[in-house]
C-alpha cells in the first residue's frame, strides 16, 4: 500500500507533463488521426464507387449491344420479309406458295437461308412454317419435333416440347416479335441462345418464324473485356426466374444465388451485389430491361472489381500508420523540447514535504514567491537605509553596499518628494516599471511612516536621463491632478541621498524620524499604534480570504506595502507573511479537531486553495501533516 501510494504521488508530481500530453494528444494527434482516416475512408469510398460506376457503364453498354443484335435480328427479318415477295431476290424461294409448287424447291430454301445467314452477324438455322410443320434449315427440311431431336440432339421430351411451344408462341403472340430459349446440355452449362422472330413470307402473308442461334462468340463483348479483365463475365437472365439464358464466360453463376432480391418492380435499372459460387465472392452489376424482361449483368471476382480500391486501401493504411507514428514522434519530441526547461527547473526547484510532493507549475511559483519575498525584503531593507540616510544622514557602509548589490552602481542618485496623494500598490508598481523601461533607471517609491509624504528615490545612469522629471509629473497628473512632485538636487552616492532629500522636502516636514521623537510627539506615536491596531483586527477577521495579501491591505489602509511591513515589525516584533500564516495553520488545527472535512476542503477554508502549499506551509508550522496531525489527534 506504502508502496503504491508513493507511486501515486510520483505520479501526480508531474501533473503539468501530463496536462501537456493529454492536451497535445487531444487537440493534435486526434484531429490529424481523425482527419487521415476521414480522407482515406472518402478517397476509398469514392474509388469503390467510381469502380462500380465503370462497371455499372460497361454492363449498360452490354445490353444495348445485346440489344442492338437483337434488332439487327429483327432489321434481318424485315429485309427476308421483302425479299420473299420479289421474285428477283433469293428469299422468294422462301414463300410457302413457291416452296408447295415443287418438292425440289426445298433445296432452293436452303440455299436461301444459307446465303442470309452468311450475310448475317448472326447464325440463321432455319424457318418454321406453322401450317405445314416444316422446319426448313440449310440443310434438310424438318418437322419441330424432328428438328428438336435430329437437329439440336435433344432427346429430352420436356425440352422438346418447351422449343415446340416456343415455335408456337411466336406466331400466336406476333406483336412481341422476338422470343428467346436458352438450350443447356447435360451440365445445365448454357452453350447457345435459340431467338425466334415471327414475320410473313410470300405474297400470301403466311405467318412463319424465323429461327436464329446465338452462343457466347456471338455475344458483343469482345469490345467490352481488357486484358485486366479477363475473369469478367456477362450474363442474360431471365427477368422472371432470373434464370441464366446466355453468358460470356465459363461459370454458370445464378442470379438467385445472389444476397440481394432483385425485383423487376422495384423500378432499378442499375443493382450491385454479390455471391458467393465455389468459395469465391463475386461481384454482381445488373441492369434490368423492362421491355424485354431481362437481365443483363456483368460478374466479376470481388478483387479484380476492387482491385485498384484495395491496393489504395492497404496502401493508404501504411501511410495512416506511418503517419500515426511520425506525428507520435514529433509529438513527443515538441514535448521534450517544451517541457525539458520546466523539467529541470522543476527538478531544481522540487520541495519535498513528506508523504506530497508539489506538481511542476506550483513548485516553480512557489520558488518565484519565494524570491519575490525575499527581494521584497531586500528592497525593504534598501528603502529603510535610504530613509535612514534622507532622515538623520545615517552613512552606509561599502560591505553593506556590496550585500545590498549596489556598490556596483557607478550612476548618480535622486530624490523625488510627492505630497497630498497615495499612491496604491499597483500604481507604485507602474511607475516603476514604466521609468526602468524608458529611461534604464532603477527606483523605489517609499513614504515617510504616519505622514503624507511619498520619496520616490532613482538611482540614475551616469548621464542623468532628460525628460526624467516631466513624465513623472506628467503621469501623476493623469490621474491625481492635486499631486505636489517636488525634484531634489543629482547627487553622487548614496550617503549623500540626504542633500537631494533637503533641496526638495515638503516646506510643513519638520525633518525628523518619527521613530526617533520617542516619546516627543505623543500623537505621532498614538497615531502609529492606532493605524497598526486596526490592520491586526483587519487581518483576524479577513485571514481566511484567499486574496488577502501585503497590497490587499495597504491599499485598504492607504499606505504601501513598505510601510505596512515596518510598521508590523516596529509595532508587534513578527512579519506580515508570518502573522497570517500563524492564524491560517491554527484555524487549520482547531478545524482538523472539531470537523470531519477533507484536507482539500479545510486548505480552502483556512484560505489556501492549493491543497499541497497548505501541507507543506502547516507540516513546517507543525512538525507534521494534516493527515498525521488528525490521526495523532484521534489515538
Amino acid at each position: 500500500m506504502e508502496k503504491q501510494k508513493r507511486h501515486l504521488v510520483h505520479f501526480t508530481s508531474y501533473r503539468y507533463l501530463l496536462r501537456l500530453v493529454s492536451t497535445c494528444i487531444a487537440f493534435l494527434l486526434i484531429p490529424c488521426v481523425v482527419m487521415l482516416y476521414s480522407t482515406m475512408h472518402h478517397s476509398y469510398r469514392k474509388l469503390r464507387e467510381e469502380s462500380a460506376s465503370y462497371y455499372l457503364s460497361l454492363t449498360k453498354n452490354f445490353s444495348d449491344l445485346f440489344v442492338n443484335e437483337l434488332n439487327d435480328l429483327i432489321r434481318v427479318s424485315t429485309q427476308i420479309n421483302y425479299d420473299s415477295r420479289n421474285s428477283s431476290k433469293e428469299a422468294y424461294a422462301l414463300g410457302p406458295e413457291y416452296l408447295m409448287q415443287s418438292p425440289y424447291f426445298f433445296s432452293e430454301a436452303s440455299d436461301a437461308i444459307s446465303l442470309y445467314s452468311s450475310n448475317a452477324n448472326n447464325t440463321l438455322l432455319g424457318v418454321y412454317y406453322p401450317d405445314q410443320d416444316w422446319l426448313i434449315t440449310n440443310a434438310h427440311k424438318y418437322s419441330a419435333a424432328s428438328f428438336v431431336s435430329d437437329y439440336l440432339e435433344i432427346h429430352d421430351s420436356a425440352i422438346s416440347s418447351q422449343i415446340q411451344a416456343l415455335l408456337t408462341e411466336t406466331v400466336q403472340n406476333s406483336d412481341q416479335k422476338i422470343h428467346m430459349y436458352s438450350l443447356f446440355s447435360q451440365n445445365h452449362y448454357p452453350q447457345s441462345l435459340l431467338v425466334t422472330v415471327s414475320t410473313y413470307l410470300g405474297n400470301n402473308h403466311s405467318p412463319s418464324v424465323l429461327l436464329y442461334q446465338l452462343n457466347r462468340s456471338s455475344l458483343p463483348t469482345r469490345f467490352l473485356i481488357s486484358a485486366e479483365s479477363e475473369n469478367l463475365q456477362f450474363g442474360i437472365y431471365d427477368g422472371t426466374t432470373q434464370k441464366l439464358l446466355l453468358t460470356s464466360g465459363k461459370k454458370n453463376l445464378e442470379l438467385s444465388e445472389c444476397t440481394l432480391s432483385f425485383d423487376p418492380s422495384s423500378g432499378h435499372t442499375g443493382l450491385i451485389s454479390s455471391l458467393v459460387h465455389e468459395d469465391r465472392d463475386y461481384t454482381v452489376f445488373t441492369i434490368y430491361d423492362e421491355t424485354l424482361n431481362y437481365y443483363y449483368a456483368a460478374v466479376s471476382p470481388y478483387d479484380e472489381v476492387y482491385h485498384s480500391g484495395l491496393k489504395y486501401f492497404h496502401t493508404m493504411q501504411f501511410v495512416l500508420g506511418g503517419s500515426i507514428v511520425l506525428l507520435l514522434v514529433l509529438l513527443m519530441l515538441s514535448i521534450f523540447i517544451n517541457y525539458k526547461p520546466i523539467y529541470f527547473l522543476f527538478r531544481k526547484l522540487n520541495p519535498h514535504t513528506g508523504d506530497e510532493k508539489l506538481d511542476e507549475i506550483n513548485t516553480i511559483s512557489m520558488a518565484i514567491d519565494t524570491m519575490t519575498d525575499e527581494l521584497n525584503e531586500l528592497n525593504n531593507l534598501l528603502k529603510d537605509y535610504f530613509l535612514e540616510n534622507i532622515l538623520s544622514g545615517k552613512q552606509v557602509s561599502d560591505a553593506l553596499c556590496r550585500r545590498l548589490g549596489i556598490d556596483t552602481h557607478a550612476g548618480k542618485y535622486r530624490v523625488y518628494t510627492l505630497s497630498r496623494i497615495n499612491l496604491n500598490t499597483e500604481e507604485r508598481t507602474s511607475l516603476v516599471g514604466d521609468i526602468r523601461a524608458r529611461f534604464q533607471t532603477s527606483s523605489f517609491i517609499t513614504d515617510i511612516l504616519t505622514q503624507n509624504i511619498t520619496v520616490i528615490i532613482c538611482l540614475l545612469p551616469e548621464e542623468a536621463p532628460p525628460g526624467l522629471t516631466e513624465y513623472i509629473q506628467k503621469r501623476l497628473s493623469e490621474s491625481h491632478p492635486e499631486a505636489i512632485l517636488r525634484e531634489g538636487s543629482t547627487v553622487d552616492s548614496i550617503n549623500t541621498l540626504r542633500e537631494s532629500w533637503l533641496s526638495c522636502r515638503p516646506d510643513e516636514y519638520d525633518g525628523k524620524y518619527p521613530e526617533q521623537q520617542k516619546g516627543k510627539n505623543t500623537a505621532v506615536s498614538q497615531k502609529t499604534a492606532q493605524l497598526a491596531q486596526d490592520i491586526l483586527e483587519y487581518l483576524q477577521e479577513n485571514f481566511c480570504d484567499p486574496a488577502l495579501n501585503q497590497a490587499s491591505v495597504a491599499d485598504h489602509f492607504s499606505i504601501s506595502i513598505y510601510t505596512l511591513s515596518r510598521l508590523f515589525k516596529n509595532q508587534f516584533g513578527f512579519g506580515f507573511a508570518e502573522f497570517i500564516s500563524s492564524q491560517r495553520v491554527e484555524y487549520a488545527r482547531h478545524l482538523l479537531l472539531t470537523t470531519d472535512c477533507t484536507i482539500s476542503q479545510i486548505a480552502q477554508m483556512v484560505g489556501l486553495p492549493n491543497a499541497n502549499y497548505f501541507s507543506k506551509l502547516f507540516k513546517a508550522s507543525t512538525g507534521l501533516s494534516p493527515s498525521k496531525y488528525r490521526d495523532s489527534l484521534e489515538r
